[in-house]
């Protein structure tokens, strides 16, 4: 049976890059990267940790998550550094 879409995840501690090679490099089709970021705590992790600002580089699009739970500002900066991370990169 052929396999249709295939979702991978990596670990939050994880690097994609590596991973889009290997695949792409055994005849997957790589549709695009997602990287999840906490709209209040993936401030400070994009500040802090190269493998997070590495993560939203790569990304295709950003999905800020626990967007209820942060603050309008948190939310906004969070938002704007990842404009600066990866700029023109789509986010939800």
């Amino acid at each position: 049976m052929p396999l249709g879409v295939q979702v991978v995840e990596t670990s939050g501690v994880g690097d994609a890059e590596p991973l889009a090679a290997l695949l792409l490099a055994h005849g997957f089709r790589l549709e695009a990267v997602v990287a999840v970021v906490d709209a209040e705590a993936g401030l400070a992790a994009l500040q802090q940790q190269a493998v997070a600002r590495a993560q939203v580089s790569s990304a295709d699009l950003v999905l800020l998550n626990k967007c209820d739970l942060a603050g309008l500002g948190a939310v906004a900066d969070t938002e704007d550094l990842v404009q600066q991370v990866s700029p023109g990169v789509r986010m939800l």
